[in-house]
């Protein structure tokens, strides 16, 4: 064979990969997809086809994260950033380093993720400063999700002066949204979090109503649950559904219609909670949205639990259970386990009730979810001191105890306190007790925590 019938043959090759990887990805099979792909790629560097070479790449990274191949993915994205540094091209380099942050964030690596996002905004500062806010703002949500809330804070404050400074009001509201959300689920700071949501609101009077009213909305009727405010509460998850209604957002449509069913529940009205219940509960089923439904599913189960149903309670949470495992959330599996748990304890069925506990448990260590084991452990300990079984018991609510003050979870800091204070109670330990009780109450009311202070009170 000739050098030119050689070099033919191997073009014909290169380009039958390449429609066998195109048509794969059109069938959405991602796997063949990327194999084909790979093998045109080690084609195209033989013949030193670097145009061909940076298209590859750039479709393996595009079928990898498709197929969720993540770490595929990260590799060929990090040959498309050498690529770009190479050739001095800035924007590729950024974009590459936007992509490199994400793909970690898919694998939980959140500490390649800050690497990655600090890298881009070395590189926005002195190339492309319009670019700094949004990136500081990614950095503050890359934080967040690897638990580092100070430094979390401090790049979402950074990113909203400079937004501030641009008149750019939608992403001030935006972070001010997200310095809530983490005051609100993370710190437990819910005077903090209303601060922040009233300023994300007030900045969003003055914008035609969008998903991110209806998002503060819902956040700002979160915190004033949280504070058993209910009825405010309802009326701001009622603002946020009206809206919703209006803009036809069916998502969050469900969502109001499933926060508003929490509220019902938390008030004791269950007809009213199970009415907008199955209302989210149809909207999510046409979504076909697992995560939804396992919270709806959740709910109803919850609804149910405080109706003393319990056969009915534990066939809604094994269906939220399901819905959890298919959407791969193993937060929320770990969150259905406890109320499982709860329901069994409710019961007497003690043993069952731990074993649920412990699979709570054994997830969330899996997750390194501090958050998670620090409930985990409080609820473990509880169970064992209704067992009788004392020095377990201390064991696992001190390590809870030392877990919450470690993550600043007050709440369940004094939860508990509150059981450590029952616990001594029964070994007639009575002052060690009150001192105990009296902690919890003027620390919950003074936090706002009404249902630990009126659990603590009780018992002075």
């Amino acid at each position: 064979m000739s050098e030119l019938e050689s070099s033919q043959f191997a073009r014909k090759e290169f380009i039958t990969k390449v429609r066998s990887g195109n048509a794969a990805s059109k069938d959405g099979d991602w796997t063949d997809a990327v194999r084909y792909y790979e093998e045109a790629l080690a084609m195209a560097e033989t013949s030193g086809d670097a145009q061909s070479v940076k298209r590859l790449c750039y479709l393996i990274v595009s079928n990898s994260s498709k197929g969720k191949l993540y770490h595929k993915a990260i590799e060929y994205q990090k040959q498309l950033y050498e690529i770009a540094r190479n050739e001095s091209d800035i924007e590729s380099s950024l974009q590459s380093l936007h992509n490199l942050a994400s793909l970690n964030l898919y694998i939980n690596n959140t500490s390649e993720a800050i690497d990655y996002q600090n890298k881009y905004i070395s590189i926005a500062e002195k190339q492309s400063p319009s670019q700094l806010a949004p990136a500081l703002r990614t950095l503050g949500l890359i934080y967040e999700q690897g638990k580092q809330f100070t430094l979390a804070l401090e790049s979402l404050g950074h990113a909203n002066s400079l937004f501030l400074k641009l008149n750019d009001s939608l992403n001030v509201a935006d972070c001010y949204n997200h310095l809530g959300r983490i005051f609100l689920r993370e710190l437990d700071d819910y005077m903090k979090a209303l601060e922040s949501f009233e300023q994300a609101l007030s900045v969003l009077e003055n914008i035609e109503h969008n998903e991110l009213t209806i998002d503060v909305l819902q956040n700002l009727a979160l915190t004033h649950e949280k504070l058993a405010e209910y009825q405010t509460a309802l009326s701001l998850q009622t603002r946020a559904l009206h809206i919703a209604r209006s803009l036809q957002l069916d998502e969050q449509i469900g969502l109001s219609e499933h926060f508003i069913a929490n509220i019902y529940w938390k008030m004791g009205d269950y007809q009213q909670a199970l009415a907008y219940n199955r209302n989210a509960k149809s909207i999510f089923e046409n979504l076909s949205d697992d995560q939804l439904l396992s919270w709806v599913y959740s709910t109803r189960g919850l609804i149910e639990f405080s109706l003393l149903q319990y056969e009915e309670a534990l066939q809604n949470q094994t269906e939220a259970l399901n819905h959890a495992k298919l959407s791969d959330n193993k937060l929320d599996q770990a969150m259905i386990y406890k109320n499982i748990g709860l329901i069994y304890n409710a019961q007497k069925k003690i043993e069952i009730a731990l074993r649920n506990f412990s699979i709570a448990a054994s997830i969330d260590s899996s997750l390194n979810s501090k958050r998670g084991l620090a409930y985990d452990h409080r609820d473990i300990g509880s169970l064992l001191l209704q067992q009788g079984d004392i020095a377990a018991a201390a064991n696992h609510l001190q390590i809870g105890l030392d877990m919450s003050r470690e993550i600043g979870d007050i709440r369940n800091e004094l939860h508990c306190i509150y059981h450590l204070g029952v616990l001594w109670e029964t070994q007639e330990q009575h002052e060690r007790a009150l001192e105990l009780f009296g902690q919890t109450a003027e620390r919950a009311e003074r936090m706002f925590l009404p249902e630990v202070s009126w659990r603590a009170y009780r018992q002075i």
